[in-house]
């Protein structure tokens, strides 16, 4: 789920761009282009993404470089990020209370369906994916933990889109390139139908051949943020094994957010 492959740097319109009229802000959008790269990134590419001066690219490269935060190929003159990202990343995941109160809920669910268990969070019309566990089936490709996939697309987020105060507003807020893509008022239906039995599905969205199934985490005031949900192959997920996952993953849901109150 989420990116995948190479980071592909595209023209976008000035008003989705983050504000580069601080130092701060340009060596933070640069990391994230080098974090999303599976591949090495030339400082000319990230000039043009960013639409800074490759001198400027260079002195903060140089900069991450001091740092550690970066590393160069000396054969291609290409950067990459290390693993001292991951790092800071992983400390600040490994205390976030929806994580350690999500894992042994997680383990449970995992014993119950034999699938792959997650949890996931709402973030700007996008699902983070937080934590997994990996399947005792052998699986080709799973979500990854730390990547985002746009939340009209999986079943954690159609989850939590559902249960928000004005989904239709919220779907307002995509590009109009994405929204024009979309049948909305087949979506909102969905919507309904989720709210209706609880819990969301989704085929194919993020992982070819894959489906899932995801509910929401429910606070007792303001709407879900956090899903729980289970994927598997699409070959097991008929009819009745979905409704069968939807309860499970209801049931973990719930006793998610008996742990967690309202947080």
């Amino acid at each position: 789920m989420g990116i995948k492959g190479k980071v592909e740097i595209e023209d976008t319109e000035d008003a989705d761009r983050p504000r580069m009229d601080s130092v701060i802000a340009k060596v933070v959008a640069s990391l994230e282009i080098l974090s999303r790269s599976d591949t090495p990134v030339g400082v000319s590419a990230v000039a043009r993404a960013l639409d800074l001066d490759k001198s400027n690219v260079h002195r903060i490269f140089n900069t991450l470089l001091d740092l550690g935060y970066v590393q160069k190929d000396d054969d291609t003159g290409r950067y990459s990020a290390t693993l001292k990202l991951w790092e800071q990343g992983s400390a600040i995941i490994a205390r976030h209370p929806i994580k350690r109160a999500g894992q042994p809920i997680l383990r449970i669910l995992r014993q119950q369906t034999n699938e792959s268990p997650y949890l996931s969070m709402l973030h700007d019309l996008e699902v983070l994916y937080l934590d997994r566990l990996d399947s005792p089936y052998p699986l080709v490709a799973q979500v990854s933990v730390g990547r985002r996939a746009p939340a009209y697309k999986t079943a954690s987020g159609k989850a939590m889109l559902a249960f928000q105060p004005d989904p239709p507003a919220l779907l307002n807020q995509l590009p109009a390139a994405v929204r024009d893509s979309l049948d909305v008022p087949a979506l909102l239906e969905e919507f309904a139908h989720i709210r209706k039995r609880g819990f969301a599905v989704s085929t194919n969205a993020a992982v070819a051949g894959m489906t899932a199934v995801a509910a929401p985490v429910q606070r007792r005031s303001g709407a879900p943020y956090i899903a729980v949900g289970v994927g598997g192959l699409s070959d097991r997920f008929g009819d009745e094994y979905i409704e069968e996952m939807g309860r499970a993953v209801l049931n973990a849901a719930v006793n998610i957010s008996e742990i967690v109150g309202d947080a």
